[in-house]
């Protein structure tokens, strides 16, 4: 896997953000048929991956463009208890749980990606999702 870096992750997130501001994520954008569709939205928090290689969550669109391959940012969510979000680590840990190193994450910073993760989830278009995680996090003023 290549080296991720905080930085062109974060900035990642925000480019797809300013991109498609008014994108809702729902479950329906997904091909139930396919064999790569995860059968319950719920259990793995909403980042579902489609058939055509497509990630659906603005989180697992950003750590793609940074160089993670589809299937690490499937098997993460399959194993992590929420999303990928959840399983971003800024050193590897050396324990069996699924992580996707980032250097130089802070604890911040993976809170920030939860908070966007879980806030487009609950159908918040993407930039409302920055937008309350930035007000939460404090980037904002």
């Amino acid at each position: 896997m290549p080296t991720i870096q905080r930085d062109e992750l974060i900035a990642a997130v925000r480019e797809f953000a300013e991109a498609d501001p008014n994108h809702v994520y729902t479950k329906t954008d997904l091909n139930p048929s396919s064999e790569d569709y995860i059968m319950s939205f719920e259990d793995v928090g909403g980042c579902l991956y489609s058939d055509l290689g497509v990630e659906q969550c603005i989180v697992g669109r950003a750590l793609s463009k940074c160089g993670v391959m589809m299937s690490v940012l499937r098997s993460a969510d399959l194993d992590s208890w929420g999303s990928v979000a959840s399983v971003v680590t800024p050193e590897d840990t050396n324990d069996d749980e699924p992580r996707i190193v980032v250097e130089g994450l802070t604890e911040d910073d993976v809170q920030w990606l939860m908070i966007v993760q879980d806030s487009q989830d609950k159908g918040l278009p993407w930039a409302k999702a920055v937008y309350r995680a930035d007000i939460a996090k404090g980037v904002l003023a």
